[in-house]
């Protein structure tokens, strides 16, 4: 086989697979996104559901029309006395409760309500609630229906967990989130709850454990194999990294699956599974420039600066709860730009290799 030929069918083969990637991505983006779905939403802080409606869409994220009630924490009783002292809120509009407002701590109290009006014939509804940061109690009407953690002041205690309540309702229906959150980078909802049919809700849930399960078990089978190579083998240093690249990934995606099943602190949990992002980028570093035999230089430089941030992110998720908000933004600008920059220098060096 000839030089050309080789370039050519190599060309192909990478085009092949950036055109498979993109497909994934753009399906994912459209299909399994909570934020593109075209389900009915509330509007000014009422969903209305008809039986039609409930036909049709039997499973919908509430997403938009949020009545939020910032630096609250109310019962049924205190909500029926607020009046109009309120504001319209989109779930993942904002992460926390400085609502932009670079004067306003991040963390603190806040309320969240929406009214369902739902069919007069009695049904049974199901409403997953994701990670919600990071003590609350939940009501629907005047029933507590569920607390994690501690929210009052004197006795404050964070816990997170995804959980799923179930209940049956006819009519007008409200439901109260009471959130308080000193812990944690993120406050409040900042994923919109799944409503629904039980059978939807649960099989949606449990579709995304199965395959979270299934990434991080076969990463830690990975994790496992890579170990024995590594003992087995006088001259391992790849394989030790290899390794600790699929032990810290493991760690990474299992926080669907823990967080499922557990109820859990902030600390040190979510430090661990930020940190441990970071660090699949550092040993992906370190693997990609033994491989590519990169120079000397470059191979303390990207090592080093992947480090850093990695020690960052440590600090960072360890100090969360004083954190303030030009804090939290310097970090993401920190991280966007540490995201791009790696990308930049992985093509550009692989090129080089190749080359």
């Amino acid at each position: 086989m000839d030089k050309k030929t080789l370039v050519l069918q190599q060309s192909l083969a990478l085009l092949l697979m950036v055109s498979l990637s993109s497909t994934l991505f753009l399906a994912l983006y459209h299909f399994d996104n909570k934020y593109t779905k075209a389900d009915p939403q509330a509007i000014n802080g009422a969903l209305y559901v008809s039986e039609a409606d409930w036909a049709d869409t039997p499973i919908r994220y509430l997403r938009d029309g949020w009545r939020f009630y910032v630096d609250r924490l109310l019962t049924p009783e205190t909500l029926k006395q607020q009046g109009d002292d309120y504001q319209y809120l989109s779930i993942g509009e904002t992460s926390n409760f400085s609502m932009g407002n670079s004067r306003r701590s991040p963390h603190g109290n806040a309320s969240y309500a929406l009214t369902l009006y739902l069919p007069e014939e009695e049904h049974t509804y199901a409403l997953e609630l994701p990670e919600i940061y990071s003590a609350y109690p939940f009501y629907i009407d005047d029933k507590l229906k569920l607390q994690m953690g501690e929210p009052d002041a004197n006795d404050y205690q964070d816990q997170t967990q995804c959980r799923i309540i179930t209940f049956e309702a006819s009519g007008k229906v409200t439901l109260l989130l009471a959130v308080s959150n000193h812990s944690f980078i993120y406050s409040g909802l900042i994923y919109p709850p799944a409503f629904g049919e039980p059978l939807n809700v649960y099989t949606i849930r449990g579709l995304r454990f199965g395959i979270c399960l299934i990434l991080v078990t076969m990463t830690l089978m990975l994790a496992i194999f890579s170990f024995y190579l590594a003992i087995r083998t006088s001259r391992g240093n790849n394989i030790w990294l290899f390794f600790l690249l699929c032990l810290s990934t493991a760690v990474f995606t299992s926080y669907c699956v823990v967080h499922s099943i557990l109820p859990l602190p902030i600390q040190p949990w979510y430090t661990v599974e930020l940190v441990s992002g970071y660090l699949v980028t550092l040993f992906v570093m370190i693997l990609h420039n033994r491989i590519c035999d990169t120079k000397r230089v470059l191979q303390i430089i990207s090592g080093t600066f992947a480090g850093l941030v990695c020690v960052i992110a440590f600090v960072y998720g360890l100090f969360a709860s004083q954190l303030t908000l030009p804090l939290m933004l310097a970090f993401s600008n920190l991280v966007f730009g540490f995201k791009l920059l790696t990308a930049v220098y992985l093509l550009f060096t692989v090129a080089m290799a190749v080359y």
